[in-house]
């Protein structure tokens, strides 16, 4: 009997530096929920364009709010993770 073993998930959550302390926040909120729901992701956060908080998922943009014009729903990126963990592919929001 075999079994499939899926490569972790890598996460890349990019902000800007401008509002620091609440993308910072969401940043560390978002890390936490995702590695709680998928403890085998790799969530790496570094600094993005200006005013931007973007969610790439395996070289996936799943999630933008410049062009969505918010910050995400951190539940549905987590439900994203997961899926693409479980190996339904990245979906963007």
């Amino acid at each position: 009997m075999s079994s499939l073993v899926l490569a972790p998930s890598e996460i890349s959550l990019a902000f800007f530096p401008r509002n620091l302390t609440e993308n910072r926040r969401g940043l560390v909120e978002l890390q936490k929920k995702i590695l709680a729901a998928v403890p085998e992701a790799e969530v790496k956060g570094r600094v993005g364009r200006s005013s931007s908080f973007e969610v790439v998922i395996d070289g996936v943009l799943v999630f933008s709010k410049l062009q969505k014009g918010k910050f995400p729903d951190f539940n549905e990126i987590v439900e994203v993770v997961a899926s693409a963990q479980d190996g339904e592919g990245v979906k963007q929001l």
